[in-house]
């Protein structure tokens, strides 16, 4: 938290607080946006929705790494773990986007 405290001050301390109401809050963002994107009927409502499904993915994608963090204990910290949530992030963008233009090429 020290190190955080130069660059968000006070806010480190309310993502500690708040962090797993501000997680949920992202999946029920993240979500609601995917209901809307899939019902959307006009172009604008498709980007506005997309705009949001960005706001609660980045809630998910920085909160989850900070819950590894409080789910592993102190003692296996160096044991790469971080390394792993990351690796499973990374490898998963990865196939994402080469079984998308898979479907596509179709």
């Amino acid at each position: 938290m020290v190190n955080n405290y130069p660059c968000c001050g006070e806010w480190t301390h309310w993502i500690y607080v708040w962090g797993r109401w501000l997680y949920l809050g992202g999946v029920v963002i993240f979500t609601t946006a995917s209901l809307v994107c899939g019902l959307s009927s006009s172009i604008n409502m498709l980007i506005a929705a997309r705009v949001l499904q960005g706001i609660g993915g980045a809630i998910l994608m920085s909160l989850s790494f900070a819950f590894v963090g409080d789910i592993i204990p102190k003692k296996f910290t160096g044991y790469g773990h971080f390394n792993s949530h990351a690796n499973v992030r990374d490898i998963t963008s990865g196939i994402h986007g080469t079984f998308t233009v898979a479907v596509i090429s179709q």
